[in-house]
Order: structure tokens, then sequence, then C-alpha cells
């Protein structure tokens, strides 16, 4: 928070969210269901018919374990993604997994990059053609991360939440996957298309924000403020 006779803005309250904050938001969601751990894309042929499953999955830090300050449901236990049969594990030991930058000047028009470590699976149900792409290369997600809120008839606002929209993935993984040689059918192991849709299936929601403690208020904003180091 910020002190009171700092705020200039005109707002009662100013709330500054740096990226390790955006982090922890994000883990927050994903341990309380509001962002899936894994999705599943059906890719089908020009004429509609089933071709195969793909999947991908998120790994939370490892660190996530050692700082919760709650017991975790023992049926969620050893069940965090559905992959686990096939040697994928649940969390990541990389340092930087998770990590957030703001954008300042994105082509696509995102607001923070998040960096993750994630399992790519090509013919999840062709288990003679799977292929498993797993910690070996990061993949940045571009995401749009804006509020939004309910006008009622009174004018307030409520219902607030952050809106989370993946615009673009890229980086190391995604550019080995795509310099992957095809299938034995001359089929593309991997396409970009496919993996931001099944992505975004996993990412795109509004997660709720409760600025307001359940209450209404008159306004809320969204700024991005970028800073030197001296000035930081």
């Amino acid at each position: 928070m910020v002190a009171q006779d700092k705020i200039t803005s005109g707002f009662d309250v100013e709330f500054l969210m740096g990226e390790e904050y955006i982090k922890y938001f994000l883990l927050s969601s994903m341990e309380t269901g509001s962002i899936p751990w894994f999705s599943e894309t059906e890719i089908k042929d020009a004429q509609g018919n089933h071709v195969r499953t793909d999947a991908t999955a998120t790994h939370p830090p490892e660190e996530l374990n050692q700082k919760r300050l709650y017991s975790v449901h023992p049926e969620f236990l050893g069940h965090e993604n559905p992959f686990l049969d096939l040697g994928i594990t649940a969390y990541s030991a990389r340092t930087d997994e998770f990590t957030v930058t703001l954008l300042q000047d994105s082509p696509v028009g995102a607001d923070i990059r998040l960096r993750l470590y994630p399992t790519i699976i090509n013919s999840l149900d062709h288990p003679e053609k799977r292929v498993i792409i797993s910690n070996v290369a990061s993949v940045n997600l571009d995401l749009k991360f804006e509020l939004t809120s309910t006008v009622g008839a009174d004018g307030l606002l409520s219902n607030i939440g952050l809106k989370l929209e993946l615009l673009d993935i890229n980086g190391p993984l995604i550019d080995a996957a795509e310099n992957l040689p095809p299938d034995d059918d001359g089929n593309p192991v991997f396409s970009k298309a496919d993996t931001l849709a099944s992505m975004k299936r996993q990412v795109d929601r509004t997660v709720d924000f409760s600025v307001a403690g359940g209450g209404k208020i008159a306004a809320i904003a969204l700024k991005k403020f970028f800073t030197d180091d001296e000035n930081a």
C-alpha cells in the first residue's frame, strides 16, 4: 500500500503490484483452482474428424511447497496433473520458473511476460506416436493483464476481477519445437498455433480480485509504471 499523504491521483487508495506480487498472485490462482495446471486440445482435420489430442502442463516452482502456510488436501497430492504416470513431474526445480516481467512496448499489446518450463505432449491419445517435450527450455507467455468490473444501477462497481489473456508464446522451447522433424506420416509434430490455442484454454480467464472486500467502490484503475534504477 502507499502512504496516504503520497497519494495524488485522486483515488483514496493506491496499491502497488510488482513483478513478484503478480508471480504469487498467479501461483495462488493455480493453488485455488482458478487457473488449471494443465489443458488438453483435440486436433481435427479439415473435415472435422478427430486426429489426435495434445496437452500442455505447467509446473509451479518447487519452492511453493516450502512457502505454503496451510496443509494441502490429501486427495490433491500426487494428482496435480493427470500425466504423472508418464514421468512428468508436478513441480519445477528451475529457479526462474514463473518469473514475471512487466512489458513496456509489446508488439502484441501484452502487459506482462511469464516465463515457464512447461511440458508439451503431442498425440497424448496415441502412445505409439506420442512425443513429450518437457523441461528442456523455457517458453514466454505474453499476457494481457487488465481490470474488469460490473457497473450497477447505482453507478458503483462490483465483481472486480483481473482478466488474463494469452496473446503470444515464444522463446527457446517454441523455436526448438518448431524445428522438430515431422512424424512418420509427414505431419508436423508441433504447431505453435495449436499449442497457443491449448494454453489459452488453460490461461484465459478472469480471476476475482477482492479489493473491495465483497462491497462496492466508485472507481478503480490500473496503470503501469517504469522507472530507472535510481528512482525504482
